[in-house]
């Protein structure tokens, strides 16, 4: 298409630059149409007409609604057709809701719920993994479980980051009073670090005794069957 290079560097500007203003040249070449077509097929919800109506109403020109409305639809329509929902909810992604036939909603809650049942929620959750919050209360709180443990870990790392940072310090004082200034805040930072270790190993305990209460009941009732 003759102005296509054009369209794509607009399109570049746009989703690079956020609210950045297009240029008179940009606006009265552009092929609304086209333009719309192209957004579409990223997937995205469909919100950046105002902004180009707003950047080129300051050049005069008019965009032709219409035409970018037309265009968007045939885009996304291209987009949800070629995209992989099954694989998407196996990931456990969220539903693309502007992708409203049917047949791809399926394909998705297929996946999803193939992520539900395969995946480990504790595991996720301590490996600080994103959750979409699409399997369920269960889940959730398994995952919540977890990420207790991922957040109190990375915390010690924190912690223990800034007590080398304060013994590089004390070790450069340039007074007694001032290393031990260093010292103390050194101590201080070794408590909570002691505290947060402390903290894990009680999440973990807590975690492998409701592991093992579940696998004692599972043996008695084995046995009663």
């Amino acid at each position: 298409m003759k102005f296509q290079k054009c369209y794509l560097l607009l399109l570049a500007a746009v989703l690079l630059g956020g609210c950045s203003t297009l240029s008179k040249d940009q606006c009265l070449t552009g092929d609304w149409y086209d333009l719309g077509y192209q957004e579409g097929l990223t997937g995205r919800h469909y919100n950046k007409l105002s902004r180009h109506q707003k950047s080129c109403s300051k050049h005069g020109v008019q965009i032709d609604s219409g035409q970018y409305r037309t265009g968007y639809e045939r885009g996304l329509e291209a987009f949800c057709d070629t995209f992989d929902h099954y694989q998407s909810g196996r990931e456990g992604n969220p539903y693309k809701s502007q992708c409203r036939y049917e047949g791809h909603k399926r394909n998705h809650r297929d996946g999803i719920a193939y992520y539900c049942n395969h995946t480990d929620p504790y595991a996720l959750g301590v490996k600080g993994g994103a959750y979409h919050k699409v399997c369920g209360a269960e889940f959730g709180a398994r995952y919540t479980e977890g990420r207790v443990i991922f957040d109190l870990k990375r915390r010690i790392s924190k912690l223990e980051r800034e007590k080398n940072s304060l013994e590089k310090k004390a070790a450069d004082a340039k007074s007694e009073h001032e290393a031990k200034t260093y010292r103390d805040r050194i101590k201080d930072v070794d408590r909570k670090i002691k505290v947060a270790k402390a903290e894990v190993l009680a999440e973990q305990i807590e975690h492998n005794h409701e592991i093992a209460n579940k696998n004692t009941l599972r043996n008695v009732l084995d046995l009663v069957r």
